[in-house]
């Protein structure tokens, strides 16, 4: 166990003085890298969150601290998070999981096929057959029991149109920590975030304008032969034995220079074929 100076504040660059910040029962990782100071290994915070057991003060940080202690343990703070993600169903599943990747990275999160390891799972899901609904509450009861079994938190999170469909009903009654509906990706820092101070964060609102037009996916798995580009997405048929228009949103197409940027990105890394995708593809229609 290593001590820090008196009057150093974890995390924070020589120089900047962050005015307030809450204190929790947890010591919160909230970037994406970390360094070893005194054999520690603290993270280099763009926000900081210091732990002090049992208090919900917010008081002033500049002040002069008692030397604080932390044991080397991957329980308080690891120098690399890792999430899990896994995809079930569809194909625009596997894209928005590219997608879900790169916000991810942005939360400090790098991701990885070991269950054992990983300090998030992310289940991204689909509704539209019984079967695969089944599936997930199966991978629920699983994840319950692997962070029952190694004795540490894991942030349980389901993503996608399931989410979307039972909403509060995941955290009520599955021990979800984090849901987001199929719009929503865009919010998973903040809601990780949450995650991480021992709150429950759910975001299901759907637009009727978001495309991720901006966010280049993260590329997942080995093979680059063949890639997927989303071009539109929703639905406004509102067939009577299809629930995407509730889960997925209306339609709204994307703007063909972000389409023509990702492309450029799979070219770049070496992809021979590209797949475009939407829930309605014949439908896609952009207007400025």
């Amino acid at each position: 166990m290593s001590a820090i100076a008196s009057g150093t504040i974890l995390g924070v660059p020589e120089g900047v003085k962050p005015e307030r910040a809450t204190l929790s029962p947890f010591f919160i990782c909230a970037a994406a890298s970390s360094a070893e100071i005194n054999g520690m290994l603290i993270c280099n915070l763009k926000i900081l969150i210091v732990i002090l057991h049992k208090s919900n003060y917010i008081i002033p940080l500049i002040r002069i601290m008692e030397p604080f202690f932390l044991p080397n343990s991957n329980k308080n703070c690891t120098d690399c998070k890792k999430v899990r993600i896994e995809t079930y169903g569809c194909q625009m599943n596997v894209a928005d999981s590219e997608v879900v990747a790169a916000m991810m990275e942005m939360a400090g999160y790098d991701t990885t096929e070991n269950d054992h390891e990983a300090a998030a799972v992310l289940l991204n899901t689909c509704s539209i057959r019984e079967n695969a609904e089944q599936k997930i509450y199966s991978r629920l009861a699983y994840w319950n029991s692997l962070r029952k079994k190694l004795g540490r938190n894991i942030i349980i999170g389901v993503i996608g149109c399931m989410a979307e469909r039972l909403k509060h009903q995941l955290i009520d009654e599955y021990g979800v920590d984090v849901v987001a509906g199929p719009d929503s990706y865009l919010d998973l820092p903040n809601l990780i975030a949450a995650a991480e101070a021992g709150s429950k964060a759910i975001n299901i609102e759907l637009s009727t304008t978001e495309t991720y037009r901006d966010v280049l996916p993260r590329r997942l798995g080995s093979s680059q032969t063949g890639g997927f580009i989303s071009i539109m997405r929703g639905c406004n048929n509102f067939c009577s034995y299809c629930i995407v228009p509730y889960t997925r949103g209306r339609e709204r197409s994307r703007e063909p220079q972000s389409i023509l940027r990702e492309l450029a990105d799979l070219r770049a890394k070496g992809f021979r074929e590209v797949t475009l995708l939407g829930q309605n593809v014949d439908s896609y229609d952009y207007k400025d």
